[in-house]
């Protein structure tokens, strides 16, 4: 019976999508999200019955969450921040619809990470940590954006003996999403092996340099495609994408070192510029410099670039060079015809916006702490 089903589900898709999407979709890698994705859509899907109707009524869901999302930004933050994560989310050309206009809870991630920052913005830190987890239990690199936090914590506790309470309820909202989710997550798919066969899938993932990705590693590992060999010449797409790939990995394998010397350093580098800030949700907004340098990620997941948004008030430069990366984003689509250079490029321009967003906040970092030591002085002397 079930047999039965899964044969109409494939017919009515093939038959919705057309040939080409059809067929192009078979070279993709497929289906790869953690467990804990599954537990909510595995529920919406199990007696649904596939067809044009059921396909908008689930293809409404990923609008209706985003605007979840930026809803709660406009309550934590202000309408007119609220306004510009919009815009800029509507025009920066790796988040375009073109990925994941119309899919089945492909943002839902998004929405998480927008309501756990609010959240942690209002005062709501365990609620906060619990939708932050629930994002990065739903995508991995959304857990960059706990990772300012916790060192934050473990610096205060070596000094000062001490860590903040904010911090401690953070903490304590992701370890109930760790412990609720991970269980549910394997109960959907079958079994605790379901994260087994995750990890080797996404070690298939990693190892595939595809042309659309960005970042440090996709930078480092970035070369233009040849001309094929007199045996590809005639060859299949298929099969000439895998040669390129292969070209990649090479690349890649001889500046490893290079990368992993790159990351500490701007590790470092953050944690330097930041050393000053002792507010836990301005902490986890800047969480969206470490991904594009420690992760490497499909495009379209970059609409995490929003949350550098949010920072509107605290650093205008910060929003006004996100907007300027926006735009240079689609004048490179316009004017670049290889797919691979684009990428490649939007890689360079991202890589500039993280460093010179933390180096613009250095300066206040800075001034920030003769103010404190006044404030402090004046209470002494009263």
């Amino acid at each position: 019976e079930r047999w039965q089903i899964f044969k109409r589900h494939v017919l009515a898709m093939r038959e919705i999508s057309g040939e080409a999407i059809w067929n192009d979709s078979l070279i993709d890698f497929g289906f790869n999200p953690p467990p804990v994705w599954n537990i909510i859509p595995g529920a919406i899907t199990r007696d649904l019955e596939l067809n044009s109707n059921s396909l908008l009524l689930v293809a409404l869901i990923d609008p209706a969450l985003i605007l979840v999302g930026f809803s709660f930004v406009a309550w934590a933050f202000g309408l007119e921040i609220g306004c510009f994560a919009v815009c800029f989310f509507g025009i920066f050309f790796p988040s375009r619809f073109f990925w994941n206009g119309g899919a089945f809870m492909r943002l839902d991630w998004l929405a998480r990470l927008l309501v756990g920052v609010s959240l942690l913005k209002r005062g709501f830190a365990a609620t906060s940590g619990f939708f932050l987890a629930c994002s990065g239990l739903l995508r991995l690199f959304p857990f960059a954006f706990l990772v300012f936090p916790i060192a934050r914590g473990i610096t205060d506790l070596v000094r000062r003996q001490r860590v903040d309470h904010s911090l401690l309820r953070l903490c304590l909202g992701a370890a109930v999403a760790f412990a609720l989710l991970i269980p549910l997550g394997a109960r959907s798919m079958g079994g605790f092996s379901a994260y087994r066969e995750f990890l080797d899938n996404t070690a298939k993932h990693l190892s595939s340099p595809f042309i659309n990705n960005i970042g440090l590693a996709s930078l480092m590992s970035f070369r233009p495609r040849p001309d094929f060999s007199p045996d590809l010449a005639h060859a299949d797409l298929t099969e000439k994408i895998a040669a390129y790939n292969e070209m990649r990995r090479a690349a890649f394998s001889t500046v490893r070192p290079l990368f992993v010397a790159a990351v500490l350093g701007f590790f470092a580098l953050a944690l330097w510029c930041l050393r000053h800030e002792h507010r836990v949700w301005v902490l986890a907004i800047f969480g969206f410099t470490l991904v594009p340098i420690g992760a490497n990620l499909a495009c379209y997941y970059y609409s995490f670039l929003v949350a550098a948004t949010l920072l509107l008030r605290e650093a205008p430069r910060i929003v006004s060079l996100l907007f300027f990366v926006a735009v240079v984003s689609q004048a490179l689509a316009l004017g670049t015809s290889s797919t691979e250079l684009l990428f490649a490029a939007i890689s360079l321009v991202v890589l500039y916006f993280v460093v010179e967003s933390l180096l613009a906040y250095r300066p206040r970092s800075l001034n920030d702490t003769p103010k404190a030591s006044a404030r402090e002085m004046a209470h002494r002397r009263s």
